[in-house]
């Protein structure tokens, strides 16, 4: 009975020594299995890492990349825009060049111009006395070579009336009211003075005039010397558009508005292409024929014109002609 009692007792020992070492081995087991999920946790934790640190090197490589493309395109940006500021700069500095060398060249024949007029009328003079000691001549004469000789006669008058009124046309350009004095001129009559003594080209080549300015139409205070340089040279620009064609017509008319003067010359002639509006008012390009009586055609004369106009703060333009005309130039001159 002793024994058998020993024997639960021992084979009970040994059950609760199995026991607690299987619940031992269990919490072994379970130490190890979470120590692997932690050491797995911290190798993925290690691993997103080290990606994410690959991603912040690329990311970083390509914004530096980026930044040198950049600054590469910033620099040769800079470069050509220095190279086109250069080659411009250099293309006005030989345009000034060719402007001031025609500007020495005009400055130089002041005093000869001055000379000029002095002769000139001296000339004209000398002239109106032939034409009164011919006359007389030819009251002595008979009726048939008065006749034969009147129209020489004639002509010869008209000829010394056109010098005449070139000469006082050239008084409004270098007298010295029109260079030292400004002045709010009226247009009509200062247009009527620079187209008159052209009058007997218009009638040889057909040439129709019409003003219809406006009797009290004044410009802005200015010098009438400009004044009649941008006349002259729109008129004379009018006027070899049209001397080949077939209808061959001038206007000038204008208006005032808005405190700006408006100033329109017309013509029938050819036209002008809307693709050279602007590149005409470009020193030396010309696209009229030579004219020896109305300019050689430099291509300066729309640049003066230009120059002129806007030292005024006004412009000059090509716009679109009115129906019946082919060409329209438009000068503003705002009043204030």
């Amino acid at each position: 009975m002793r024994r058998k009692a020993e024997e639960e007792a021992r084979r009970t020992t040994e059950e609760s020594a199995m026991q607690m070492a299987e619940k031992a081995l269990r919490k072994e087991k379970e130490s190890l299995k979470a120590e692997e999920e932690a050491r797995k946790k911290e190798e993925e934790r290690r691993i997103a890492e080290e990606e994410e640190r690959k991603k912040a090197e690329e990311r970083a490589r390509k914004a530096e990349e980026e930044r040198r493309r950049v600054e590469e395109e910033r620099r040769k940006a800079e470069e050509e825009r220095r190279k086109a500021e250069e080659e411009e700069l250099s293309r006005k500095r030989e345009q000034y060049e060719r402007e001031f060398s025609q500007l020495r060249v005009l400055a130089s024949t002041g005093t000869l111009v001055l000379i000029f007029a002095h002769e000139l009328q001296a000339l004209i003079e000398d002239m109106e006395e032939m034409i009164t000691n011919f006359a007389s001549i030819l009251e002595r004469l008979s009726g048939k070579e008065q006749k034969d000789h009147n129209h020489t006669l004639k002509s010869f008058g008209n000829r010394t009336e056109m010098i005449k009124e070139l000469g006082e046309f050239l008084g409004l350009t270098i007298g010295r009211e029109s260079r030292l004095e400004k002045k709010e001129w009226v247009l009509l009559p200062i247009v009527e003075s620079v187209f008159r003594p052209f009058r007997w080209y218009r009638e040889n080549y057909g040439v129709d005039y019409y003003d219809t300015l406006p009797d009290n139409l004044r410009t802005p205070r200015m010098y009438r010397s400009e004044l009649v340089s941008v006349l002259h040279n729109l008129m004379s620009n009018a006027f070899k558009a049209v001397k080949g064609e077939q209808d061959r017509r001038i206007e000038v008319t204008g208006f005032e508005e808005d405190d700006v003067v408006h100033i329109w010359f017309l013509d029938s002639g050819e036209g002008l292409d809307r693709s050279l509006r602007e590149e005409v008012f470009e020193p030396f390009e010309s696209y009229s024929e030579p004219d020896l009586r109305f300019g050689a055609g430099t291509g300066l004369g729309l640049k003066i014109v230009r120059d002129i106009v806007k030292s005024y703060d006004g412009d000059v333009r090509f716009i679109d002609a009115p129906d019946d005309w082919k060409t329209c130039v438009e000068v503003t001159l705002p009043k204030r």
